[in-house]
Order: C-alpha cells, then sequence, then structure tokens
C-alpha cells in the first residue's frame, strides 16, 4: 500500500549515491524545517515505468495511418478535462500533476495522479495507468479500438457523447 502523501524529492548531493532521508538528518545534521523546504520546493514526477503506449490487454499496435487519428482524440480531448468528467481533481500541494480519488477501485485517499504535461494518468495504489484513450476503455470495459471510437464520437459532437451513448448511460 502506498502513503497518501508520499513523494519522491531529489536530495541534495552531500547526502551522496544512495543516501535517503535519515542521511539527510543524520550524516547532514539538516533540520525538519530544512527538510519541509526541500518538500515544498520538491516537483511531483510521474513514475518513471510509465509506458510510452498504454497497457491494455487484447490490444493491437495500431496501424501507422491510424496514429494521426489517436494524436488527434488526445489533443482534442485532454487528459485532464475528460478524467474530470469522472473524478473531481484538484492540484497537488506541489507540481503540476492533479490528483483525485481512484475510479478504478474503493478508497478514501487520493492515489490517481493526472499528468498533463505528457497526457497520462497513474494510481499509485492499484497501478491503473495510461492515457485518455486507455482511461475511458478501462472505465467503461471496452476495448482500445471502441473507446477509440467513442472518444471521436464525443470529439465529433463537441465534447457530448452521442445521443445513444446518453442512453445507453441512462440506462446502466
Amino acid at each position: 500500500m502506498m502513503l497518501p502523501r508520499a513523494m519522491i524529492v531529489e536530495l541534495p548531493n552531500e547526502v551522496g549515491e544512495g543516501g535517503g532521508a535519515s542521511d539527510f538528518f543524520v550524516t547532514l545534521g539538516r533540520t525538519k524545517d530544512e527538510f519541509e523546504r526541500l518538500l515544498k520546493g520538491a516537483v511531483v514526477t510521474p513514475p518513471t515505468d510509465l509506458p510510452l503506449q498504454p497497457e491494455l490487454p487484447n490490444a493491437k499496435v495500431p496501424a501507422p495511418d491510424s496514429t494521426s487519428r489517436l494524436d488527434r482524440i488526445k489533443r482534442a480531448l485532454p487528459i485532464e478535462a475528460f478524467i474530470s468528467r469522472y473524478v473531481e481533481l484538484r492540484s497537488s500541494a506541489i507540481g503540476t500533476a492533479l490528483r483525485g480519488q481512484c475510479p478504478f477501485h474503493n478508497e478514501r485517499f487520493e492515489s490517481l495522479a493526472v499528468f498533463p504535461r505528457i497526457g497520462m494518468y497513474y494510481c499509485y495504489e492499484c497501478r491503473a495507468r495510461g492515457d485518455v484513450i486507455a482511461f475511458l476503455a478501462a472505465k467503461e470495459d471496452i476495448s482500445f479500438n471502441e473507446a477509440v471510437d467513442k472518444l471521436d464520437q464525443i470529439i465529433t459532437n463537441n465534447g457530448e457523447p452521442t445521443r445513444a451513448n446518453n442512453q445507453q448511460n441512462k440506462a446502466a
């Protein structure tokens, strides 16, 4: 289980290779106030193991001509705007990431991080991750291609789901 307020920060070089928070205090003799100042200046960064492409079960690699369609969808529907349709997102105390409660599991803490700059989301608890297409596919339990088609319809209808989709959502 991840700590709800945990973050990765870069410690001063004097801590040494592989040094940690305890070295900051013990080896360098720094104070709690100095550590809190370090935290205030920290920048939230996405996990380094986020894939460049979303990982979806049974997903096929898109054909080269469809890549422009995927790029168009991602540009037209910023991830933070789309995910905020499902989850209340708030600014994090540091950095440019947004945070909210993950819609893929029950939780009390905000373990979902949305990184608008790179168009990705990541849950620090259930490890759900991906782009706007992966989010919709996972949220509505549909295939990658169905998610692409649905997002394309949303764009075509100026941000609104089609009438058929509205009726399906009301019936659910």
